[in-house]
């Protein structure tokens, strides 16, 4: 059987994509820092990882019942962290406010339903952001951090509406990661069938 590699993420907005990626070029390239590539900026909602590409037909039937469960709602980009710390970085990333306990529930329901599947549950509740870059060694990244914190600040901290979230396929590759859409599925708020 044929195994794919899968995650669930919500897209943000082109022109916010766009302002990411205008900020990533003034920073510039920084050693041991590799920037996300702006066009793959998202919020991940639930990391599958390796499924049988058997499973795909079940996986979707699944996740379109998780969307019916669940109304749009609305981010806004608020602040900027690394994981685990900011002085012994290996993410960075721009975090999330909002309607954090819908987006929580979400990602609980996505969760609960992938693992019918055999998908591990996660043990730790979903911090909604946006990976920016990762680091190959742990780095104080306090002045980077500083500087997309004001950023944000300067924009208005911008709002989005998550009206949908798309199962992806990540295929690793020297260059990077490559993401693949597999499939949308719109949050319309009804009754679980």
């Amino acid at each position: 059987m044929d195994k794919i590699r899968l995650f669930v993420a919500v897209d943000i907005p082109g022109e916010l994509r766009d302002a990411i990626g205008r900020e990533m070029e003034r920073f510039g390239r920084i050693e041991g820092v590799k920037w996300v590539r702006p066009s793959q900026v998202h919020l991940t909602l639930k990391f599958l990882g390796n499924m049988d590409a058997d499973n795909l037909p079940l996986l979707s039937e699944r996740l379109w019942r998780a969307a019916a469960a669940h109304p749009p709602l609305c981010l806004r980009l608020s602040g900027s962290g690394a994981f685990p710390s900011i002085r012994k970085a290996r993410v960075l990333w721009l975090g999330c406010t909002g309607d954090l306990q819908a987006v929580s529930s979400l990602a609980e329901d996505i969760d609960k339903k992938a693992a019918r599947l055999g998908v591990r549950r996660e043990e730790r509740r979903l911090k909604p952001h946006l990976t920016l870059a990762r680091c190959r060694d742990p780095r104080d990244l306090q002045e980077i951090v500083e500087g997309w914190g004001n950023w944000l600040t300067g924009l208005g901290e911008p709002s989005f509406r998550v009206d949908r979230f798309i199962l992806y396929r990540s295929i690793l590759n020297p260059a990077g990661a490559e993401y693949i859409k597999i499939e949308e599925f719109p949050l319309t708020g009804g009754e679980v069938a």
